[in-house]
C-alpha cells in the first residue's frame, strides 16, 4: 500500500469518526474551523421604490401584480369611504341649515317691556348691511376663495367652512329663541297701545324679529366664516412656520384681513341699533369659537399648530404628541370661549333686573309714566 492511499484511508477512518461523535463547541456534526461557509447575497431593497413592483420578489410573500391589486383594492374602499363620509357631512350642514330656518320660523320667548326702558327706544332704522349681503361678504367669499385651489386640497376646507356657518346659525337661532332679548329698537316695532303698553299695535314679523336680539346673527355668522377664513389663510401662508423666507408680519397682516371685514359687519349692527354691544360680542365669540373648532377638524396642518413642534422632525412623532399630550393653551382658549359666553348670558339676565327695578323706583318717585 502506498503513502497516498494510507493517508486517504486515515482522512476517511477520521471524518467517519467525526460524523458519529462531534467535537463538543461545533454547531453541527461534520463542521470544521477550517470549513468555509457559502454566503448567500441577497439584494437590498430600493425603499425610494415607489411601487410594490419595485421590490425583489425574494422579499415580498406573495406576487406583485396580486399586491398590486390588493393596494387598488384598498385605495378604491377608501375612496368609498370618503364618498360615505362626504354625503354625511354635506346632509349634516343641510340639516344645520334648515333646523336653523326652522328656529327663525318659531316664536322666540315673550318678555315683558317697560317703556321708560332707554336701552329699547331707539328709532328703527334701515339696515346698513342686509341679511343676503351679510352672506355673501362673510360665507360666499370665503367660499370661493378657499374652493379656487387646488381641488383635493380645496374641497375639504370649504366643506369645513360650510359646516361652520351650520353650525353657528343653528346655535344661534336655539340661544335668539331661548333668551327672547329686545333689540334696541323694540318700542318703535312695537308702538304700545295707548290704554296698555304691554300691547303692541306694529307689524307682527317686526315684532317678533324685535325680540330676538341675543346673539347677533350677523355677529355669529360673519365671525364663523371670516375667522374660518382667516385660520386658513394662516395655515397656506405658513404663519406658524419658523421659516424666513418671506416676512412673518406681512403674512400676518394678510391673514388678518378677513377677521377685520367681520368685526365691520358686526359693528354695524350697533350703528344700526339692531343689536345691543353684548348681542355683538356674544355673537362673535360664538362664531369664532365654532370656526376655531371646525378648522382643527377640516384644515390640514392647522391641527397641529398648537403643538411645540422643537425638536420634532417626522409626522409620526408629531401624532404620538397629540395623542399623548393634548395642547395646554388650546383648551384654555376653550374654555376662556366658554366662560365668556356664560358670562355674556348671565349678563343678559343681570341687566333686565337693573332695568326693571330702576323703573320701577322712577315711576314710584315721579307718579306718573314717562313717554
Amino acid at each position: 500500500m502506498t503513502n497516498a492511499n494510507i493517508t486517504q484511508s486515515s482522512a476517511s477512518m477520521a471524518s467517519s469518526q467525526n460524523l458519529n461523535h462531534p467535537p463538543t463547541g461545533l454547531p453541527y456534526p461534520g463542521f470544521t474551523s477550517d470549513a468555509t461557509i457559502p454566503m448567500v447575497s441577497m439584494p437590498a431593497p430600493n425603499h425610494n421604490s415607489s411601487s410594490l413592483g419595485d421590490l425583489p420578489f425574494g422579499l415580498l410573500d406573495e406576487d406583485p401584480d396580486v399586491a398590486k391589486r390588493r393596494a387598488l383594492e384598498r385605495e378604491t374602499l377608501l375612496s368609498h369611504s370618503y364618498r360615505r363620509h362626504l354625503f354625511f357631512e354635506i346632509g349634516t350642514i343641510v340639516a344645520c341649515m334648515i333646523g336653523g330656518l326652522i328656529l327663525n320660523i318659531l316664536p322666540p320667548l315673550k318678555q315683558t317691556h317697560n317703556i321708560n326702558n332707554i336701552a329699547i327706544q331707539y328709532p328703527l332704522e334701515k339696515q346698513t348691511i342686509p341679511e343676503w349681503l351679510a352672506a355673501i361678504l362673510t360665507v360666499f367669499i370665503p367660499f370661493v376663495v378657499i374652493l379656487a385651489t387646488k381641488r383635493q386640497r380645496g374641497i375639504r376646507p370649504a366643506i369645513g367652512l360650510l359646516m361652520s356657518v351650520g353650525i353657528t346659525l343653528f346655535i344661534t337661532g336655539a340661544l335668539k329663541n331661548l333668551v327672547g332679548e329686545l333689540r334696541p329698537d323694540f318700542l318703535d316695532r312695537c308702538k304700545p297701545s295707548p290704554t296698555d303698553p304691554q300691547i303692541c299695535t306694529g307689524d307682527a314679523a317686526e315684532i317678533k324679529e324685535g325680540r330676538r336680539s341675543f346673539p347677533s346673527g350677523h355677529s355669529s355668522v360673519a365671525a364663523a366664516g371670516t375667522v374660518y377664513l382667516s385660520l386658513w389663510l394662516a395655515t397656506r401662508l405658513r404663519v406658524f412656520d419658523h421659516s424666513h423666507d418671506v416676512p412673518k408680519a406681512f403674512r400676518l397682516f394678510l391673514a388678518h384681513m378677513p377677521v377685520c371685514g367681520g368685526l365691520a359687519v358686526a359693528l354695524t349692527r350697533r350703528l344700526d341699533h339692531r343689536h345691543h354691544w353684548l348681542d355683538i360680542i356674544a355673537g362673535f365669540l360664538l362664531g369664532s369659537y365654532v370656526a376655531f373648532l371646525t378648522a382643527r377638524v377640516y384644515i390640514k396642518g392647522f391641527s397641529l399648530v398648537t403643538i411645540s413642534v422643537a425638536g420634532v422632525t417626522s409626522a409620526r412623532q408629531l401624532h404620538d404628541m397629540d395623542r399623548a399630550q393634548p395642547p395646554r393653551h388650546s383648551l384654555g382658549l376653550r374654555r376662556l370661549m366658554w366662560t365668556a359666553m356664560v358670562a355674556s348670558i348671565l349678563g343678559v339676565s343681570t341687566k333686565h333686573g337693573l332695568q326693571r327695578s330702576s323703573c320701577t323706583r322712577k315711576e314710584l318717585s315721579n307718579g306718573d309714566v314717562i313717554r
